[in-house]
């Protein structure tokens, strides 16, 4: 008898276990929106190619530039606000080509595609098309 009980708790156990919901979860992660819109984005360094050229372009007599002073805030809403040497401006941002690419300050003279190499809750790299050819395309990186 008490086998017979041990038995029918066992299999009421099973039961009750196997009825558990399997569906399936969205343990993917975090999105690559939802890294980009995490904070802000502090610039880092330039590269041309395989070449880090952050602080030739920062000494540069004619026309310096320096990525540290550079950072972006995107913002789910669609909007984003970039900062550079104290300055502000702001504008809008969507992915694009199935999230390989930020379409920024659509349908305005402004308007650039910017190529994404990497979004993670650190990094954020891009490329910055300077002309058709590729040939003169930057790769600017930033983390949190």
């Amino acid at each position: 008898m008490k086998f017979q009980k041990l038995l029918t708790f066992l299999f009421a156990l099973l039961l009750v276990t196997s009825m558990t919901s399997c569906d399936k979860d969205d343990d993917n992660g975090p999105s690559k929106r939802d890294f980009l819109t995490a904070g802000q984005w502090k610039g880092q360094s330039v590269w041309w190619g395989e070449d880090e050229i952050t602080s030739e372009l920062r000494n540069d007599e004619e026309y310096p530039f320096d990525v540290t002073q550079l950072s972006y805030k995107f913002d789910k809403a669609g909007t984003y606000l970039v900062t550079f040497k104290g300055q502000t401006d702001n504008g809008t941002w969507e992915f694009v080509n199935n999230e390989q690419s930020i379409l920024m300050n659509k349908g305005t003279s402004f308007e650039t595609t910017l190529k994404v190499l990497k979004i993670t809750d650190k990094e954020f790299n891009y490329i910055d098309p300077y002309d058709e050819t590729g040939q003169l395309d930057l790769e600017f990186r930033f983390t949190r």
